[in-house]
């Protein structure tokens, strides 16, 4: 009911959201302040005018008035900037696969690759950003003070503006709003917006229907063992908390490695693999295997494993970007098709169209899916 509400009245609600924008704006950035050299006026010096905005983590930060070249620091960034505005890109953080390519204009597909500075291996390439001279970059992720430190951090290494941006589920919404303004382009931030609350709201309903004591109960497996797993402290495994399931490693410290025995102990309902050998799914045939050790979990008794989609990216985690939007949708349907009924395709197709523009045509549900 609700995504038809929202497909009925998406006109409606982005006009809506862009008035809600401008009202902040004249609160905000729109009245923020504007600065340029002494004795300029601002049509004299359009490109030295900036202004003042405060980002997610409190920052005030001085920006240009105009935002035409932006480069996120890490991968949850590029994606997120990939969907709003990707001709205001100018890098990614790593080659992406031949996968993902094909779900890109080649224009953007072959933007540079100018490293990251988050996640566990920093190989941001400062030299080669600053020859491109992005206006601002952005840090998407978690606000805690450690990343708020990364991004003082790295703007003083740089010298140029870093905004913190909130990028947790339940802000992927507002976050749009926030990037769209500077960017100047609010309608397009006020689409992905609305889709983005009407996927949370629906969501937060399967929540509310899913009884205590019938949650499902999941192993979410990485690695090449499939005996890599995230608790329920992690980022990683949030989205099975998010749509009222359970994680069987209750804690952990966040990211671990566990052995079969364990997972036998756990006996999940279901079985999520993140699994990075794409179509050949090899952690997915070990578990399935005739007289595998997973064969006794009630998750392969009862035919309850599968592999998270990860085309363009990963729909879950790695990293655990906007892409989570349809995850969210296809988890929800996985694990609770009568309280949560959706014809996936349908939604894969819409989801794909308004955040990559892209028609998704036959044999990609194949290669989404591994059919």
């Amino acid at each position: 009911m609700l995504r038809k509400f929202y497909l009925k009245n998406k006109h409606w609600i982005a006009s809506t959201f862009v008035l809600l924008l401008v009202i902040i704006l004249m609160a905000g950035c729109g009245s923020r302040e504007t600065s340029s050299e002494p004795g300029n006026s601002k049509q004299e010096n359009n490109e030295l005018e900036t202004c003042i905005v405060t980002d997610h983590a409190g920052r005030e930060v001085e920006i240009p008035a105009k935002v035409e070249k932006v480069f996120a620091i890490g991968p949850i960034g590029s994606i997120f900037l990939y969907t709003l505005a990707p001709e205001k890109m100018i890098g990614w953080n790593n080659e992406l696969s031949d996968s993902a390519r094909e779900f890109i204009p080649e224009e953007y597909a072959n933007l540079p690759v100018l490293g990251r500075w988050a996640g566990a291996d920093v190989t941001g390439n400062v030299e080669e950003i600053l020859k491109l001279a992005p206006d601002i970059m952005i840090n998407v992720g978690s606000i805690t003070q450690e990343w708020v430190d990364l991004t003082d951090q790295i703007q003083e290494q740089t010298g140029i503006p870093v905004l913190n941006i909130d990028g947790s589920f339940f802000e992927i919404a507002n976050s749009y709003g926030f990037l769209a303004d500077i960017l100047g382009v609010e309608e397009r931030g006020s689409l992905l917006a609305a889709y983005a609350t009407d996927v949370i709201k629906s969501i937060e309903d399967l929540r509310e229907r899913v009884e205590t004591g019938t949650q499902r109960t999941v192993y979410y497996g990485s690695g090449e063992q499939g005996l890599s797993t995230s608790s329920r402290e992690s980022i990683n495994a949030e989205m099975l908390e998010i749509i009222g399931a359970k994680n069987v490693a209750e804690s952990g410290g966040g990211n671990m490695e566990v052995t079969i025995e364990q997972i036998i102990t756990w006996n999940p309902d279901v079985i999520l693999i993140s699994d990075t050998s794409g179509a050949e799914r090899k952690v997915y045939q070990m578990i399935t295997a005739e007289d595998s050790p997973w064969e006794n979990i009630a998750a392969v008794n009862n035919n309850r494993v599968y592999t998270i989609p990860n085309l363009p990216f990963d729909w879950i985690n790695r990293p655990p970007s906007v892409m989570r939007l349809i995850g969210a949708k296809w988890l929800a349907h996985t694990l609770y098709p009568d309280l949560y009924p959706i014809d996936i395709r349908d939604e894969v197709k819409e989801f794909m169209k308004l955040f990559f523009n892209y028609e998704l045509k036959v044999d990609d549900f194949e290669k989404i899916f591994h059919e």
